[in-house]
């Protein structure tokens, strides 16, 4: 009896795992966005493989981008909006080159896998083409349309940002100047009362704090004044003279304001 109880409840959780996972659909996302290069190769955009997996993606209906480019702004706000593609290449084939398409939501849950396209074109910029090409051919027939779902995420009032510190960093001794405008924040217990502070490197800025130390780094976005947070799913962009840091959390955008100071 015991047995046939643990089957049971084996068979429904089964089921609704089931369930949840086949409402995942590809038109729940309303971009999809391109790496500029991929693993099994080195390079960015090398033999203009990531490009033409862009051109792809649109060809066959979908609004596509390559992470560099200028992006939509409720992009920015909120990255679950987007699919994040990936070519995946099989190993093990002497004389034939695989490849699949991956499509992963904005917390790296795989949504769509494509079928495996191939070729046995031995030279390297043609094989990868033609087999990201092959792979793409059933994409033809999903008839991929965007349906917005209002649960994908809900936005929270910006709120004080609490930031992990790793390693040390180096205050330079540099004239400060606050861009932000703080005034048109009105309910003052959302004002971050820490001071962080921007140093420039050579892809954005090294932001570190009163100790000082090293708190997040930035990366440069082709938006102005909006950067992504290395190594986190986050952005910190200037929003009408304030400053917001922005990070998916738990299915949720976390919207917090964010007191930087910039070195001239």
């Amino acid at each position: 009896m015991k047995n046939h109880l643990i089957t049971f409840i084996l068979f429904v959780l089964v089921g609704v795992f089931s369930l949840v996972y086949a409402q995942k659909s590809i038109n729940d996302y309303k971009y999809v966005i391109v790496p500029e290069s991929y693993d099994f190769l080195e390079g960015k955009d090398r033999y203009q493989i990531n490009s033409l997996t862009k051109f792809l993606f649109n060809k066959y209906g979908f609004t596509a981008y390559m992470i560099t480019d200028s992006l939509p702004e409720d992009l920015f706000k909120n990255r679950c909006l987007a699919l994040y593609a990936d070519a995946e290449k099989l190993p093990g084939k002497l004389f034939k080159t695989e490849i699949k398409i991956v499509l992963k939501d904005c917390f790296g849950q795989l949504v769509y896998e494509s079928e495996i396209g191939s070729t046995r074109e031995k030279m390297f910029d043609k094989a990868y083409s033609y087999a990201i090409r092959n792979a793409f051919e059933n994409f033809e027939f999903l008839n991929y349309q965007y349906q917005p779902v209002s649960e994908n995420i809900v936005s929270k009032t910006p709120e004080k940002v609490e930031l992990k510190t790793d390693t040390n960093g180096v205050l330079p001794s540099k004239t400060l100047k606050n861009p932000s405008v703080t005034e048109k924040i009105t309910t003052t217990e959302i004002i971050e009362k820490n001071n962080y502070y921007a140093q420039t490197t050579a892809d954005g800025y090294r932001i570190i704090d009163d100790e000082p130390k090293l708190v997040i780094v930035l990366l440069r976005t082709a938006k102005e004044n909006t950067f992504t947070v290395k190594d986190k799913n986050a952005i910190v962009y200037l929003e009408n003279g304030v400053w917001y840091y922005s990070e998916i959390s738990e299915g949720k955008t976390l919207k917090k304001v964010l007191n930087l100071k910039f070195y001239d």
